[in-house]
């Protein structure tokens, strides 16, 4: 999996290419793994590595604002 940090997050949503993301716990921590809509997904990483950020409360996330016709586009459980 590529790694991807904050301002790519924002470029890639701003351009319409962010399909969605999925907050991942281990061990009293969690890691943002995002989605695109080409398919390749990302973990958001530390800005100046490729290593994984790693949060301690979901409070300190920002999350871009819900668009429920882009999950719907990309969702495999989505109704035609």
């Amino acid at each position: 999996m590529q790694s991807m940090t904050l301002e790519q997050l924002r470029t890639v949503s701003e351009a319409g290419g962010f399909a969605g993301m999925t907050l991942k716990g281990q061990s009293g921590v969690f890691f943002v793994q995002i989605a695109t809509l080409n398919g390749s997904g990302a973990v958001l990483a530390k800005a100046r590595s490729s290593e994984p950020r790693r949060f301690g409360s979901a409070a300190c996330v920002k999350l871009p604002p819900y668009q429920p016709e882009v999950i719907d586009q990309v969702s495999p459980d989505a109704a035609p």
